[in-house]
Order: C-alpha cells, then sequence, then structure tokens
C-alpha cells in the first residue's frame, strides 16, 4: 500500500532533481556563452592583425619602388608617414653606408601593429633584399 507521505517524498526527490539539472545546464550554457564571446574576441584581434601585416607589407613594397625610382628616397628624411584606407604607416629609411640601407616599416590597423626591417642594397635602380623580418 502507497501512503501519501511516500508520494510527496517522491515528489520532492523529483523536483530537487530537475533543479539539479537545470542548474548544471545554466551553468553549462553560461560557460559556452562565455566562450563563444572570447573566440570571437580572438578573431577580430587576429582578423586586425592580420590587416596590420597586409598595410605594412604594402607600405615596405612602395618604399621600394620609390628606393628603385630614387636611390637617395627617404635617406635623412626622418620618418615617413602614410594613411591606408585601414590605418597607418611609418617608415624610417636609413643609409648604413656603400649603397646599404636598412627600412623599418611600422603598420597600425587599430589597436594591432606589425613592424617589418628589410635590409636592402641599391645600385643603378637595382635592388637587392638581404633580409626581410617580421621584427
Amino acid at each position: 500500500m502507497i501512503l501519501p507521505s511516500m508520494i510527496h517524498q517522491k515528489g520532492a526527490s523529483l523536483v530537487i532533481a530537475v533543479m539539479i539539472v537545470s542548474a548544471a545546464l545554466f551553468v553549462t550554457a553560461i560557460t559556452n556563452i562565455s566562450v563563444g564571446i572570447g573566440d570571437a574576441d580572438l578573431s577580430l584581434v587576429a582578423s586586425k592583425g592580420e590587416q596590420a601585416y597586409a598595410a605594412t607589407e604594402g607600405c615596405a613594397y612602395d618604399t621600394l619602388r620609390q628606393i628603385r625610382r630614387s636611390t637617395s628616397y627617404g635617406v635623412g628624411s626622418g620618418t615617413i608617414t602614410f594613411t591606408t584606407a585601414q590605418g597607418s604607416c611609418t617608415i624610417d629609411i636609413t643609409d648604413i653606408g656603400g649603397n646599404q640601407r636598412s627600412v623599418s616599416v611600422v603598420g597600425v590597423v587599430g589597436d594591432a601593429s606589425r613592424r617589418l626591417t628589410i635590409d636592402l642594397s641599391v645600385q643603378s635602380g637595382l635592388i637587392s633584399i638581404q633580409s626581410w623580418r617580421e621584427t
């Protein structure tokens, strides 16, 4: 024979079990949402870094074109600044002597920045790149 007090105990146990499962599902959902937001932030940062590198490379190639046209381009001029559609670039060209140049290019998009250092020699409009590295 089933007593009414047993029915209430089973019902209370069921309610407690449902509450525990609901709390666990809630914690799991909140964790997944937090991870998703973190992933979105990382994706945005990576995207800005890629855009900064693309701007840096573009400014570097443009600088090499300018040096090919005029071997004295930028030497002694101080920092050259360009504004691009996504951000900006700063370029410093140092004459190391003996037709050797060191070109430092920094591209900035938002909070992200990338730097390239290019060591080259130039003679009669011909450029020979000794090193091209991200620094």
